[in-house]
C-alpha cells in the first residue's frame, strides 16, 4: 500500500493535468481466465495549455486502490505510481467478470519516496490526513495542489472509463489593483504574505468526501513571496497577494481570515470575517488592498458546480464592500439583515434571480430587504428578469436609503413590496430618509396595496419631516406616477429634462407610467404634437403607430425609439421637409404593406436624416434622398435595414440633385438591391454587410469609398441562365435594369452622364449561392465621354470571389487602363 504525507491547503480552480501511461495489469477477486481488462483514464480538472497559477500542473503522479463494492479493505493498491502526461494517467486492471468494484484515486506533486510530502493518504481507512504542525505550511505554495476521485464498475467484459478528478479544496485568492501605486511606499519586489484561516479541516474521508468535523481548526500559512501572476474578476485584473488551498466541505460554509503582508520594513494586517468557501470553488477577495480598502470585493467563482453563496456574499459585501452576482434565489431574514455602513459600496447584479424579504406580517415596522446607512447600494439586472421583494407587513420597505451619506442607485430589476391583510399599510418600494439619496435609471416598481385610506400606491416615498431625495431618470411604475411625488411634499420625483408618460390604464386604479428622457410620447398624437411644438428630443415610452404625414412639421428633432417599435399606419412615404433635420435612434421601425419600390423615408431639399441603432423592417424601399433633392445628408450607423426592392437608394430623376452626402457605417443592408447609388454624390461605406438578391451594390454614378465591408449577391430566381447574359449587346435601362453582379459600376446608356469613382479597402465582393457561376463578382461598363468614365481602385486586402468583367473602354483600375474582358 502506498501512503504519503500531504499538507492541505485546498483548491478550487480546476485546471487540468493529465498523462497517459499504463500500470501493470493485476487480477482481483477472480481466477485467471475468468477476468476482463478494465481501463481507467484519470483526467485532472485543468488544461496543460493554460500555464497559469492554480492550473493543476503541479500534480505529477496518480495512486489508486481497488475494493470489492461496499467494502473498505483494498484488493489492489498501486505499488508504483502512475505518471501524468498531458493531463491524463491511464491504468489497466484485470478484474473478475460479473463482479462490482469501488475505486479511489489520488493525484499530487509528490512521489512515494518523498519524506516531505505534506499529507497522508491511507487507502486502508480511505482517509486523507494533514499534519499542519509538522508540515509548517507556507502561503502561496502551488505544490500543495492535489486531486481525488472515486468510481464504481461492474465488470461485464472489457471496460474503458474516464475518471474526472477534483480538488478536495477551496482555493482562496487575495488580490489587489494598486500594485503600481504601492511602489511609492512599499518595496513591492520584496513583498511576502501570510494567511491565517479558522474553520478548515485536517482530515476527510476520500470515499464520501466528508471532512472529519473533529479536525476543524485554525491554520496559519506562513510568510512566503507573493505569486507573480494575476487573476481576473469580470473585466478587471488583480495582482495576487496570496493563494491558499483550504480543506473544506462540499457544502457552503464560512471561514474567518486574517491576511498579513510585509516588505520587511512595513507590515499590514487585515481581518475579513465570514468568507464564503466551498469545495471545487475559488473565493476571490480583491480591491485596493495595499493603499486602502477601496472597493473590497468578494466573489465565488464556480469551477464545476452551481454555487449557493449569495446570502453570505451579500452580508460580506455589505460589511466590506464588493459586487455580488446572484446565481440563486436569496431570502433575507430578520436574523441577518443586509445593511451597508462604513462608506462601503455594495453592487448587486440580480442576474435574473429573486431576492425576497422573508415572513408575513409580524407586526414589526421598519422592515427592509436592503438598507444603506452610510455608503452606496447599486442594483442592476443583467438578465432582465430579476426581482427584489420587500415582503408583506406593516411599514415594509424594499430599498431604504437612510442618512446623509446613504445612496441607492437602481439600474434594473423588478422592485416590489407586498400588502397587509389588516389594511393598515404604509409600504414602499423605495424609501429615502434623513438625507438619503436615491437615483433610479431603470427597473419596474409596484406596490401591491394602496396606502391606508387612499388610492395611492406609493412605490416611492420620503420620510415626513426628515426626508431624503429621490430622482428618477427612467423606469416603469405600476399604479403610480412618480411625477406626483409623495403624500407629504407633493412634487415630482422626475429629473429635469425627463418626463413621466402614462403607457397603460392597467393596473387599476392608476395605470402604468414610464419615465423617459426628453418629451415622452405614447401615441401618434403625442408625437405629432411634440413635432409641432418643436421638441428636440422625443422619446417613445411604448410602441406607437403613427401616420408618416405627422413629420411634415419637423424642423430639428431626435426620435429616441427607446427600444420600442414605431409602426407606419399608412403606406405613404415619410418626407422630411425642406431644411428639416430628423434623427431616429435605438429601436425598430416597421412599415408593412408598402410596394417594393416605394421609399418609406425620404430626405427633401436641404434636409438631413440620421439612423443610429435602428432596425427597419419593411416590404418597401428603406431610405434615400427625394427626387432631384440637393444639399442632402443621410447617415446610417449601427443599424439594420431589411427591405423590399432597395435598402438605401437614390433616384436619378432630372434634374439630378447635387451635394448629396451619404454615410453608411457599422450596419447591415438586406434587400433585392441593398445599396443603389446613381447620382453624383459622396458616399462613405464602412464596416457594412450588403446582402442582395439582384445586386449587392450598384454605383451608376458618384463617388463611393467602401472599406472593411462585404458585398454579396445570392441570386435565387429560376431565370438565372438567361438573365446572366440578358444585357449582352444591349444598353441598360432605368432603375436596376443593368448587368447583374455582386458589384456593378458605371453606366451603359445615354442617360446618367456622370463619372463613377469607387475605392475598395479591405472589402470582400462575392457572387454566392447555387447560381454564383452565372454572375460575376464585379461588372463595369463606362460612359465614353471625357471625364465621365469609371475609376476603380482596390487594395491588397480586397478580394473578389467570382469573375471580374470590364465591358468597355474608359475604365481605369488602380491607375492603369483596364483590359476589356467582355466579348
Amino acid at each position: 500500500m502506498n501512503t504519503k504525507k500531504l499538507l492541505l491547503n485546498a483548491a478550487v480552480l480546476a485546471t487540468m493535468l493529465t498523462s497517459i501511461s499504463c500500470s501493470q495489469e493485476e487480477v482481483a477477486g477472480g481466477q485467471a481466465g475468468d477476468e476482463s481488462v478494465v481501463t481507467f483514464t484519470a483526467q485532472l480538472p485543468g488544461s496543460p495549455q493554460s500555464k497559469a497559477i492554480g492550473d493543476g500542473m503541479t500534480a505529477k503522479t496518480l495512486s489508486y486502490a481497488v475494493y470489492a463494492q461496499g467494502t473498505k479493505t483494498p484488493l489492489i493498491t498501486s505499488e508504483d505510481e502512475v505518471t501524468f502526461t498531458n493531463g491524463q494517467a491511464t491504468i489497466s486492471l484485470r478484474l473478475a467478470s460479473g463482479r462490482s468494484y469501488d475505486l479511489l484515486f489520488w493525484a499530487d506533486a509528490y512521489d512515494a519516496k518523498n519524506s516531505n510530502a505534506p499529507y497522508t493518504v491511507d487507502f486502508s481507512t480511505q482517509t486523507l490526513t494533514i499534519d499542519y504542525d509538522a508540515a509548517k505550511p507556507l502561503s502561496n505554495d502551488e505544490s500543495l495542489d492535489a486531486f481525488f476521485g472515486n468510481a464504481n464498475v461492474t465488470v461485464k467484459g472489457a471496460v474503458s472509463q474516464n475518471i474526472n478528478l477534483k480538488r478536495p479544496f477551496a482555493q482562496l485568492n487575495i488580490g489587489t489593483n494598486d500594485m503600481e501605486e504601492a511602489k511609492a511606499s512599499l518595496n513591492t519586489e520584496a513583498l511576502k504574505s501570510s494567511v491565517k484561516v479558522s474553520g478548515i479541516f485536517s482530515s476527510m474521508n476520500l470515499m464520501t468526501g466528508i471532512p472529519d468535523p473533529n479536525t476543524s481548526r485554525e491554520v496559519t500559512f506562513g510568510f512566503s513571496a507573493i505569486p507573480e501572476e494575476k487573476f481576473t474578476v469580470g473585466d478587471n485584473e488583480y495582482d495576487y497577494l496570496a493563494l491558499n488551498y483550504l480543506l473544506v466541505s462540499d457544502q457552503k460554509g464560512l471561514v474567518n481570515c486574517e491576511f498579513t503582508y510585509t516588505d520587511g520594513a512595513t507590515t499590514e494586517r487585515r481581518t475579513i470575517d465570514n468568507v464564503p468557501v466551498q469545495r471545487n470553488y475559488r473565493t476571490n477577495i480583491f480591491g485596493s488592498l495595499l493603499t486602502g480598502s477601496v472597493d473590497l470585493g468578494i466573489t465565488i467563482d464556480p469551477v464545476f458546480d452551481t454555487q449557493d453563496f449569495n446570502y453570505q456574499e451579500l452580508l460580506l459585501a455589505a460589511k466590506n464592500g464588493g459586487k455580488v452576482v446572484l446565481t440563486s434565489d436569496v431570502t433575507i431574514t430578520d436574523e441577518m439583515p443586509v445593511v451597508v455602513e462604513g462608506g462601503n459600496t455594495l453592487v448587486i447584479d440580480l442576474a435574473g434571480k429573486k431576492l425576497t424579504r422573508s415572513g408575513a406580517d409580524n407586526g414589526q415596522s421598519g422592515v427592509w430587504a436592503l438598507r444603506v446607512n452610510d455608503g452606496t447600494i447599486i442594483i442592476d439586472d443583467s438578465k432582465g428578469t430579476g426581482s427584489i421583494d420587500g415582503g408583506a407587513g406593516l411599514e415594509h420597505v424594499t430599498l431604504w436609503a437612510h442618512g446623509k451619506n446613504a445612496k441607492i442607485i437602481i439600474k434594473g430589476g423588478n422592485i416590489t413590496v407586498g400588502g397587509n391583510d389588516t389594511g393598515n399599510i404604509f409600504n414602499n418600494c423605495v424609501y429615502a430618509s434623513n438625507g438619503g439619496q436615491v437615483e433610479i435609471y431603470g427597473g419596474t416598481f409596484e406596490n401591491a396595496a394602496p396606502q391606508t385610506g387612499t388610492s395611492i400606491y406609493p412605490s416611492l416615498n420620503l420620510q415626513n419631516g426628515n426626508p431624503g431625495k429621490i430622482t428618477v431618470y427612467g423606469g416603469t411604475f405600476k399604479n403610480y406616477d412618480p411625477a406626483t411625488g409623495d403624500d407629504y411634499l407633493k412634487g415630482t420625483f422626475v429629473a429635469n429634462g425627463y418626463s413621466s408618460v402614462k403607457i397603460s390604464y392597467e393596473p387599476a386604479t392608476n395605470g402604468t407610467y414610464r419615465v423617459v428622457e426628453g418629451t415622452g410620447v405614447a401615441s401618434g398624437t403625442d408625437i405629432s404634437e411634440a413635432l409641432k411644438s418643436g421638441k428636440e428630443l422625443i422619446t417613445l415610452a411604448s410602441d406607437v403607430t403613427i401616420e408618416p404625414a405627422a413629420f411634415a412639421s419637423v424642423t430639428k428633432s431626435t426620435i429616441d425609439l427607446n427600444g420600442q417599435t414605431l409602426t407606419f399606419g399608412n403606406k405613404v412615404t415619410l418626407n422630411v421637409p425642406k431644411g428639416g433635420n430628423l434623427t431616429f435612434r435605438n429601436g425598430e421601425i416597421v412599415a408593412d404593406g408598402f410596394e417594393p419600390e416605394l421609399s418609406i423615408i425620404n430626405a427633401n431639399e436641404g434636409s438631413s436624416i440620421t439612423l443610429d441603432g435602428v432596425t427597419i423592417n419593411t416590404t418597401g424601399t428603406g431610405i434615400g434622398p427625394a427626387n432631384c433633392a440637393s444639399d442632402v445628408t443621410i447617415e446610417i450607423r449601427n443599424s439594420e435595414l431589411n427591405c423590399g426592392a432597395y435598402g438605401f437608394a437614390t433616384n436619378a430623376t432630372m434634374p439630378v440633385g447635387n451635394n448629396v452626402k451619404i454615410i453608411l457605417a457599422d450596419s447591415k443592408f438586406s434587400a433585392s438591391e441593398p445599396v443603389f447609388i446613381n447620382i453624383p454624390c459622396e458616399a462613405t461605406i464602412d464596416n457594412c454587410d450588403l446582402d442582395g438578391t439582384t445586386h449587392g451594390m450598384v454605383l451608376r454614378g458618384g463617388k463611393a469609398t467602401v472599406s472593411n465591408s462585404t458585398i454579396t449577391l445570392t441570386y435565387t430566381d429560376d431565370d438565372y441562365a438567361t438573365i446572366g447574359s440578358f444585357f449582352d449587346g444591349k444598353n441598360w435601362g432605368s432603375g436596376n435594369m443593368l448587368n447583374i453582379a455582386a458589384l456593378t459600376v458605371g453606366n451603359k446608356s445615354t442617360g446618367y452622364q456622370y463619372p463613377s469613382v469607387l475605392h475598395l479597402i479591405n472589402t470582400t465582393v462575392e457572387s454566392a449561392g447555387e447560381h454564383a457561376s452565372y454572375f460575376p463578382a464585379l461588372y463595369s461598363w463606362a460612359n465614353q465621354g471625357k471625364d465621365f468614365g469609371v475609376t476603380i481602385t482596390y487594395d491588397d486586402q480586397t478580394t473578389f470571389n467570382g469573375d471580374i468583367i470590364y465591358g468597355s473602354e474608359n475604365i481605369t483600375v488602380n491607375g492603369a487602363p483596364a483590359k476589356v474582358t467582355e466579348p
